[in-house]
C-alpha cells in the first residue's frame, strides 16, 4: 500500500552487552586452526614426558610406545600444515624454511634407519642359528658383525638428534612456527631415543651370546705333563676339580644361550613391528615436507 515505508526490526542490544563488545560469529566461516595446535602441542608433551623416562635398558614395548607418539605428532604436524588458514602465516614466516630443512634431515634419518633395520634382522637371524648349532666360531662373527650393525645406528641417532635446528623468531607473534619448532625439537629428540634404544637392545643379544663365542677366542693349549709318580695323586685331584668346573662352565653357558635366544626373539619382534611404523614415519614426513614446499611456493 501507498505511504507505508517497509522497515526491518533488529532485538536492541542491552547496554552491558554494549560495553563487553561482543560479537557476532557466523556459523558458515571456516574454524580457527587453534584446536588443531593444542592438540599437537598435548601430543608433543606426551612424547616429551615418553623421552624423558629413557632407562639404561628400555624394553621393546616401551620403544614401539615411543614410535607410535612419533607418528602421532608427525599426523598433527600434517593436518595443521594442511589447514587452510595456516597458509599465509606459513608463507609469512622465515622460520618456515628452516623447517623444511630440518625436515629433510629427519626424512634422510629415518631413510637410514629402516635400512638399518632390514639390515640388521638376518644378523640376528645368524645369531640365533649359531647359538642353536653350539658354533662358537660362527657366534664370534655374528657377534662382531651385530656390534657393527649397533655402531652404525647410534651414529644414526646423534645425527636424528642434530636434525631440528630451526628456532622461531620471536620479534614475531604468531603460534604455529612456535607450535612446528617445538613439535620438530620434540620429534628429533624421541626419534633418537628410539633409535639408541634399539642400538642398546642388539649390544644386549650380541653380549648374552658373547660366553658362547670365548671357545673360538681362546683355545686351549696342550701341555705336555711330565710328573713324576708321587704327584699322581694330586694330578687325580686336579682333574676332579677341573671336571667340576667345566661342568660349571657348561651349564653357565647352556643359561647364557637360552638368555640370549630370548632376547633375540624379543628383538626380531621389535625390529618386524617397527620397521612397517617407521616406514609410515618415513612416508608422513616426507609428505609434511612436500606440504610445506607447496605452501611456500605460492608466495
Amino acid at each position: 500500500m501507498a505511504g507505508y515505508r517497509r522497515t526491518v526490526s533488529f532485538p536492541a542490544m542491552t547496554a552491558a552487552a554494549k560495553r563487553s563488545g561482543i560479537k557476532i560469529r557466523s556459523l558458515s566461516l571456516p574454524v580457527r586452526f587453534d584446536p588443531i595446535v593444542c592438540h599437537m602441542n598435548e601430543d608433543v608433551a606426551i612424547l616429551i614426558s615418553w623421552s624423558g623416562s629413557f632407562v639404561q635398558s628400555p624394553s621393546p614395548i616401551w620403544l614401539l610406545e615411543g614410535v607410535q607418539y612419533i607418528s602421532s605428532v608427525i599426523d598433527s604436524l600434517l593436518r595443521l600444515m594442511n589447514h587452510p588458514m595456516s597458509e599465509e602465516q606459513l608463507r609469512n614466516s622465515p622460520t618456515s624454511i628452516l623447517i623444511s630443512e630440518d625436515l629433510l634431515r629427519m626424512v634422510g634419518s629415518y631413510g637410514s634407519f629402516c635400512n638399518s633395520l632390514l639390515d640388521l634382522a638376518p644378523l640376528q637371524a645368524d645369531t640365533r642359528t649359531a647359538l642353536q648349532r653350539q658354533d662358537p666360531s660362527r657366534v664370534a662373527l655374528s657377534i662382531r658383525a651385530q656390534k657393527q650393525a649397533a655402531r652404525i645406528i647410534q651414529k644414526l641417532a646423534s645425527d636424528v638428534q642434530r636434525a631440528a635446528k630451526a628456532r622461531p623468531d620471536i620479534t614475531r607473534t604468531s603460534t604455529l612456527p612456535i607450535a612446528l619448532c617445538n613439535a620438530m625439537m620434540a620429534l628429533a629428540s624421541a626419534s633418537a631415543v628410539v633409535f639408541v634404544g634399539i642400538s642398546v637392545l642388539s649390544d644386549e643379544s650380541a653380549i648374552l651370546a658373547a660366553p658362547m663365542a670365548e671357545g673360538s677366542e681362546k683355545p686351549m693349549k696342550c701341555i705336555e705333563v711330565k710328573w713324576i709318580i708321587g704327584t699322581l695323586n694330586w694330578k687325580l685331584r686336579a682333574q676332579k676339580k677341573k671336571a667340576i668346573t667345566d661342568a660349571n662352565r657348561e651349564e653357565e653357558r647352556a643359561r647364557a644361550r637360552v638368555a640370549a635366544l630370548d632376547n633375540i626373539d624379543k628383538l626380531d619382534e621389535c625390529i618386524k613391528a617397527m620397521e612397517d611404523s617407521c616406514e609410515k614415519i618415513y612416508k608422513d614426513l616426507v609428505n609434511a615436507r612436500v606440504s610445506l614446499l607447496n605452501v611456500l611456493s605460492f608466495r
